[in-house]
């Protein structure tokens, strides 16, 4: 009974809060317009590109890879973003017990998505990441603040393979981006210095203190990224959090990465079942080559 009125009272907290967060936005797929419009304007980085505030951000890379999209309507291809994100938030949160999973998921995805932002996906990155550092080019080349915070746990779990695989990729990617498009890397990266990206926050912030609050914020990020992410790496997502430029509701997404990098779901595999913390397996960084089984993390 009381666990029924428990997942009840969860509910009505979570349908609130999106039913608070949703009627103060200006209509679904607030951030997927700016991608969907980025190649419409007269420029990938001009000021009145997209709607709003939904200017395109991003770098030319990420407008590249989602250019054949843009050519479906923009409330379509708002809905395939939402689609690919809710699937990919449900993959993020099948640690969780299935009753509760539908309620994080709203509480934790449900503004990313109706927004059509990609807080969801880099939640995913910052998973697969733990693997494969090369996984966080995808927030240097959209949220670099976040590959900076990521990077740091690489390198904190598995020295410093953990940032130059992902600088390669990076680079790697950026390179096939300026021959498809010379030129737009020069404006992506004046247009960053402009002052028309500093950080933002929906929170209470006293105006003018914006700056100062985000630097903050991004040195406490850091700090947990290099103090705590080897031995308990899903504090990655937190960090992540507080290192979002914007950090409105839309942003909390980044913690649904947290139930898989917990010790517990770290090896599940393919079959997506968990093991015992004291079966846990070290990352391959950790192991002996001469070992024959797995190895427990230290």
């Amino acid at each position: 009974m009381r666990r029924d009125v428990s997942i009840v009272a969860g509910w009505s907290a979570a349908l609130g809060l999106a039913a608070g967060a949703l009627a103060t936005r200006g209509g679904p797929g607030f951030d997927s317009y700016a991608y969907w419009h980025a190649w419409r304007g007269d420029a990938l980085y001009a000021p009145t590109a997209g709607r709003l505030a939904g200017r395109y951000l991003y770098s030319p890379a990420f407008a590249e890879a989602l250019w054949p999209a843009t050519a479906l309507p923009s409330m379509v291809f708002w809905a395939v973003l939402a689609v690919a994100g809710a699937a990919v938030g449900w993959w993020l949160l099948r640690p969780v017990p299935l009753a509760l999973r539908p309620l994080l998921l709203v509480i934790l995805c449900g503004t990313s998505l109706y927004e059509g932002n990609i807080s969801t996906l880099l939640a995913a990155c910052a998973v697969l990441a733990y693997r494969r550092p090369e996984w966080w080019a995808a927030a240097a080349l959209t949220k670099p603040p976040l590959a900076v915070v990521g990077v740091l746990a690489s390198v904190r779990q598995r020295g410093w393979s953990g940032a130059w695989r992902p600088a390669v990729a990076t680079l790697a990617i950026a390179g096939v981006s300026a021959a498809l498009g010379p030129g737009l890397w020069g404006q992506w990266a004046s247009y960053l210095l402009s002052g028309d990206t500093h950080p933002r926050t929906q929170l209470l912030v006293p105006q003018g203190w914006e700056v100062r609050v985000y630097a903050a914020r991004l040195l406490v990020a850091g700090a947990l990224a290099l103090l705590c992410a080897r031995r308990q790496p899903w504090v990655v997502g937190p960090a992540l959090l507080l290192s979002s430029p914007i950090a409105g509701l839309s942003s909390l997404a980044l913690l649904a990465a947290v139930p898989r990098l917990t010790p517990r779901w770290l090896d599940a595999g393919a079959a997506g079942q968990p093991v015992r913390p004291d079966q846990r397996r070290a990352p391959d960084h950790e192991r002996s080559p001469a070992s024959d089984g797995p190895t427990i993390a230290t």
